[in-house]
Formats: structure tokens, C-alpha cells, sequence
């Protein structure tokens, strides 16, 4: 297991009335939070716990677990290939399973970069069906199992899996099956991107010119697309001590994948699995449009860490690490 390492430098917003973040730690269930900046600058609204936030590839662990609870429930198999559950993929030279894609081994390149090449940036509308029809015409890039590469991909065609067995959007039976059951009230999956919500941060990046806003105008999700807040990243984060979503779905979830030589890697579904100071930690971190998110789980102290920011220039990931030193290794 390879050890986790932290960015020593830290930017934090210029002043209150920057874009900025909202952090919080939770050990045991008590909880810590500081906040810097503000979610909007035409309305100077501060940020806070209950600020809503595009939590970029934080995602993924939600998806991971709609599939996982699904694989409980025999709806499916991670070695199922994806094409049972997405007909519109062609047949590849080797068959890609959901276990390939949710590890990222699958060889499928990254629909970011396939939509980027074909012009359509994050401020232009896309709908997942493009997103589909753009990976339609790519090839793999290598045998699926022979090594990891980083690709949202698979975590994106989870959303159609979840479609194609359930009949209802990723954004529904997360609700269903993940976010009511833990009060999170304030999360969902964001595939309507003209849709507005309540207490939204605005994505900012600095230019040339000053800071300036993004408006994300895709519509997909699964890779991304999820919209949450600090406060209901506790309610998730805790329940792996006081799990009510299923221990069988819970440890797929946190089972690391391995290669075709057997050889284990450190990403299960939705969890990167390391070591920093001597502890297990689970992390994941994300960044899309101006948005950037880090979180941490040490679970042999039943605690996390987790930082969502508006502004690409905040480093959320040292934020994170800056946060555990202090209140969990401390």
C-alpha cells in the first residue's frame, strides 16, 4: 500500500469577500467545521456548512455504491460486460466488465478529453446521450486488466447501468437508496444543468483577466454531477462507522481491484486506499469547472476530513491534510 502524501503549501482565499471553501472535520461524530469566502460574488453570500457545492469526482463514491447495492440486490454482476446493461457500446477486441470501469483498468478513454477534441467545453451545452454517441466511435486503449489509468468514463456509463436495471435516473435511486435513507437533504446528482438550487455556489478560476465564473452546461453524471454540501459529507462519511446502508454493499465498495497479474491496486469503487502517518485513509478528490473538493477517512480513529472551494486555485487537498494534522493526528 502506498503512502499518501500531502502538499505542503497553502492558498486560502484573499480575503472574506473571495470565493473560497468550507471544510469540516468529524471524529466520532463530533464535528468541526471553518468556512473562508463567499459562494456568489454578485450576491456576497457567505460560504457555510449549508453552502451547495458540484463535488466533481467526490461523486464517484455514491455511484460506486448505487452499483454496489444493486450487485446485493443480484440486479447485477461487476463481471457482467458493460454492453448487457448498455447495448449502444460496440463490441470491443476484449470484453470490458463493470469491475474493469469502476476500477479504471477498463482502457476506455476519458469522455472529458473525447468531448474536449470534438470542441465542446464544460460552458457548452452536452447531454449524456452525446457524451454516449462521442465514446460510441473510440476505441480501448489498452487490454482491460493490464494496468489502471484514470478515466471518468466508467463511472459516467454507471449511470446508464443504473437507468437500463432500475428504470430510473442515477439521480433518482441515489435519493432512493442513499441520500433519504441518510438525511441528506440537501445532495443530489445534478443532471439538469439549466435546473437552479438553493444556497449554490458559483465555480470560479483565475485569469489573466481577474477571477471569472464558470457556468457548467453538461448534463452528465456519475463521473461527477454531484451536488452536496459539508454538512451532509458528515452524514456520509459517518455512516461507515454506523452503517445502515448494507455491510456487504459497503465492503464491495472498499475492496480494492486488482490486475490481470494479480496484482492489487490502491482504487476500489470510489475509494483510493493509502497510508499517511501511519493509518489507513480512504480518499478521493475531485476538481471540474472552477470547483474543487478533497476528502479524507481515517477509519481506525472514525474520522474524516472533507473541503469542498469554489475557486480552482485553492488547494483542497492540502487543505484536507492541514485539517487532519491538526485535529485527528494531532
Amino acid at each position: 500500500m502506498r503512502t499518501s502524501e500531502k502538499k505542503s503549501t497553502l492558498v486560502f482565499p484573499r480575503d472574506a469577500s473571495s470565493p473560497g471553501c468550507a471544510v469540516g472535520v468529524s471524529i466520532s461524530g463530533e464535528r468541526v467545521h471553518r468556512e473562508y469566502g463567499v459562494a456568489n460574488l454578485e450576491t456576497n453570500l457567505s460560504i457555510s456548512t449549508k453552502t451547495v457545492f458540484r463535488a466533481a469526482s467526490l461523486s464517484k463514491q455514491f455511484t460506486a455504491m448505487c452499483v454496489a447495492l444493486l450487485v446485493t440486490k443480484n440486479a447485477l454482476s461487476l463481471d457482467d460486460e458493460i454492453q448487457e446493461h448498455v447495448p449502444e457500446l460496440p463490441k470491443y477486441d476484449w470484453p470490458v466488465t463493470l469491475r474493469h470501469l469502476l476500477h479504471h483498468t477498463s482502457g476506455m478513454p476519458d469522455y472529458m478529453n473525447v468531448m474536449l477534441e470534438k470542441g465542446i467545453k464544460e460552458d457548452q451545452p452536452c447531454s449524456a446521450e452525446t457524451v454516449l454517441e462521442g465514446l460510441k466511435e473510440r476505441k480501448l486503449g489498452f487490454e482491460p486488466g493490464e494496468k489502471m489509468e484514470y478515466s471518468n468514463s466508467g463511472y459516467f456509463l454507471m449511470s446508464f447501468v443504473v437507468r437500463n436495471i432500475t428504470g430510473k435516473s442515477l439521480r433518482a435511486y441515489a435519493k432512493e437508496n442513499i441520500f433519504d435513507p441518510l438525511g441528506m437533504t440537501n445532495s443530489h446528482f445534478h443532471d439538469r444543468w439549466d435546473e437552479p438550487v438553493d444556497n449554490e455556489a458559483i465555480g470560479y478560476i483565475n485569469t489573466s483577466e481577474g477571477i471569472e465564473a464558470i457556468q457548467i452546461r453538461w448534463d452528465s453524471v456519475g463521473d461527477g454531477g454531484l451536488f452536496t454540501t459539508v454538512e451532509d459529507l458528515f452524514l456520509w462519511n459517518e455512516n461507515f462507522d454506523h452503517n445502515i446502508l448494507g455491510d456487504e454493499a459497503l465492503h464491495l465498495t472498499l475492496t480494492p481491484g486488482r490486475l490481470n497479474d494479480g496484482s492489487e491496486i490502491d482504487y476500489a469503487l470510489g475509494h483510493m486506499i493509502q497510508e499517511y502517518r501511519g493509518m489507513s485513509v480512504f480518499h478521493h478528490s475531485g476538481s471540474f469547472g472552477g470547483f474543487k473538493a478533497n476528502m479524507l477517512r481515517f477509519p481506525e480513529k472514525q474520522a474524516s476530513v472533507v473541503c469542498l472551494a469554489n475557486i480552482d486555485t485553492l488547494d483542497a487537498k492540502a487543505i484536507t491534510y492541514a485539517f487532519a494534522d491538526v485535529y485527528v493526528h494531532s
